[in-house]
């Protein structure tokens, strides 16, 4: 009987709930027909093959991101979305989440489409639409997309030989757009490689949303292997939906190489403006020769000058981690009162000033009195606080390192160039795991960094 009765309740509570409907759930889903079209289609040679829908529904004041299914056409999605009120915004080429920057909390223009600092954007298409999707009835709505990046297109003519890794840089580029169309006011620097070169001429897209606030982008050159920057590039036309085409022809004169720059701005099928301009191009250089100048860039080399917040001054320990320990100690010198002492898995470093393209000494006296020691140099070339991947390896160790018999110069006095847009170089000695957390660690002392004159 008493189970009869609980069955009862039971029945009678789910008849409420269909009666009434309370809340939503998955069988109250519409099926609805998304429609993108461009306001110019004389603009647009193809539409982009998909498309992210974000979802404001006005009555909970939430966004939520959906995945649409496409529909047989390029320009037609399907999606199910409860009966209700919504701003519905679609932006092609961008699904996946390393694009956006966003919560289900966030208002529209809250949430951000990110442009990509290598290798430039997607060719990124927006459009907004008002949906109120009923129950029963044939929901299509129509999104008119416009496009919100423009197009730098990069001819370079007479490409140089032998330089295989010509950077193109552009600064100025706005870091995201949110979904109703505004541009930040931050802005990066986008880098791509120049594409290799055909018969001497190079030509390389790029991507990117268009600056704003009458801010004006600069292109700069960058060859690290030939150390080699040009001047900047004022680009006074960048728009979206507009192709900027710079042309760029490197001259051979007897004493130097110039590169003319000149300019044209065109809708996305053709045509207008120029402007000449020129720089210095790639020159050829000797290898570094000689040795250090005697002056020590690096603070405090050999730990003599005391201890802020339990470490040496002038230099860092890495954030991550617990098993780690930094020591000033005055047992096993190189030279001097004090030497640093790392124990445990962890790295210690310094950024010192440098000048892109000029030749430095480097040095760093280290000891590794027990077996159990496993470390290596790790330093890096720096543009401001990034490092430059792919022109470290040269002075990064190769391999670990264990025990020594006493101090070595772990650099042992190399001799490098620092990168044409280098601005600092991180003298950085890492341990591992393994390394004791008491007794002998690895022992640091007299690392120098010196320009060769």
């Amino acid at each position: 009987m008493k189970q009869l009765i609980i069955m009862l309740i039971g029945i009678s509570l789910l008849s409420c709930h269909r009666k009434m409907s309370p809340w939503p759930y998955d069988g109250d889903k519409q099926s609805v027909t998304i429609q993108t079209r461009t306001g110019n289609s004389g603009s647009f040679a193809t539409l982009p093959l998909n498309c992210q829908l974000f979802v404001y529904n006005e009555a909970t004041g939430q966004t939520e991101k959906h995945d649409v299914t496409q529909e047989g056409s390029k320009n037609r999605y399907q999606v199910k979305l409860y009966p209700g009120t919504y701003t519905g915004y679609c932006v092609t080429n961008a699904s996946e989440e390393i694009y956006w920057k966003y919560a289900e909390t966030d208002m529209p223009e809250n949430i951000l489409l990110k442009s990509q600092q290598q290798g430039g954007s997607r060719d990124h298409l927006l459009g907004s639409c008002s949906m109120t999707v009923q129950e029963g009835e044939a929901n299509t709505f129509t999104f008119d997309l416009e496009r919100k990046v423009a197009q730098l297109l990069i001819v370079i003519n007479n490409f140089p030989e032998g330089v295989e890794d010509l950077q193109i840089k552009v600064n100025n580029i706005p870091k995201t757009i949110s979904l109703a169309g505004t541009y930040d006011s931050g802005t990066h620097t986008v880098t791509t490689s120049a594409s290799p070169a055909v018969d001497g001429i190079s030509t390389t897209q790029l991507l990117v949303f268009p600056p704003q606030s009458g801010k004006r982008s600069t292109l700069t050159l960058v060859s690290n292997a030939c150390a080699y920057i040009s001047d900047e590039y004022q680009i006074n036309d960048i728009a979206a939906n507009k192709i900027t085409r710079i042309d760029i022809t490197f001259q051979d004169l007897p004493e130097m190489d110039i590169a003319y720059f000149s300019t044209s701005v065109e809708t996305w099928d053709k045509d207008t403006i120029k402007e000449e301009w020129e720089t210095p191009g790639p020159q050829p250089f000797e290898p570094c020769q000689g040795t250090g100048d005697g002056n020590n860039l690096v603070d405090n080399p050999g730990f003599e000058e005391g201890i802020e917040e339990e470490l040496p001054l002038w230099w860092k320990l890495d954030a991550g981690g617990k098993d780690k320990k930094i020591s000033v100690v005055t047992e096993n010198t190189y030279n001097g009162t004090y030497a640093a002492l790392l124990q445990g898995a962890t790295y210690l470093y310094q950024d010192i000033p440098v000048e892109g393209g000029k030749c430095y000494q480097l040095k760093m006296h280290v000891s590794a009195p027990n077996p159990e020691v496993k470390w290596r140099y790790w330093c890096s070339w720096m543009e401001g606080s990034t490092a430059l991947s792919g022109f470290s390896d040269p002075i990064r160790s190769s391999s670990y390192q264990y025990q020594t018999e006493g101090y070595i110069d772990a650099m042992e006095g190399m001799i490098v160039r620092a990168p044409a847009n280098a601005t600092r170089i991180r003298m950085e000695i890492r341990t591992y795991s393994g390394t004791p957390l008491s007794g002998d660690g690895l022992y640091i002392d007299e690392i120098s960094v010196e320009r060769v004159r």
